[in-house]
């Protein structure tokens, strides 16, 4: 991918207005994001654009985040997409299930965003808005 290229996010959630807070702020990091409100729009999205991270909610119409990676495994090239599975559920069988599909499983919480800018900050390299005003602090402290 050439440096000038913004780096994207595919997310999938039937929730509109989680979707609508998620891509903005996504997009606030820089990223092109694209969103479905269902898995089996998710999958479409993912062979006509090829995202560089899929964020899932693990419980959607038309195949759930689990589904969707099942999918995903069967296809060389989408099978390396790096995905986030985002759900409220806290079970066992959850976490393994999202273990076994190779995906990072972060839990709906009050700390949800802080979760995810951490992930996608590791999986993309993008600068997070909360480094960058770190750093700028920083930089005004050993002035």
């Amino acid at each position: 991918m050439a440096d000038s290229q913004k780096r994207s996010v595919l997310i999938a959630d039937d929730d509109t207005e989680f979707l609508s807070i998620l891509r903005i702020r996504l997009e606030s990091m820089g990223l092109d994001v694209r969103t479905a409100s269902s898995g089996k729009e998710a999958l479409a999205e993912v062979i006509v654009r090829q995202p560089d991270l899929l964020c899932l909610d693990a419980n959607m119409p038309a195949g759930d985040s689990f589904t969707v990676c099942e999918v995903l495994a069967l296809d060389a090239e989408a099978s390396r997409i790096p995905v986030i599975i985002i759900t409220g559920r806290k079970d066992p069988e959850t976490i393994k299930r999202c273990r076994e599909m190779c995906a990072y499983y972060i839990c709906k919480s009050n700390r949800l965003w802080e979760a995810i800018e951490s992930v996608v900050y590791e999986l993309l390299d993008v600068g997070s808005t909360t480094q960058a005003a770190e750093k700028q602090w920083e930089r005004t402290q050993t002035k």
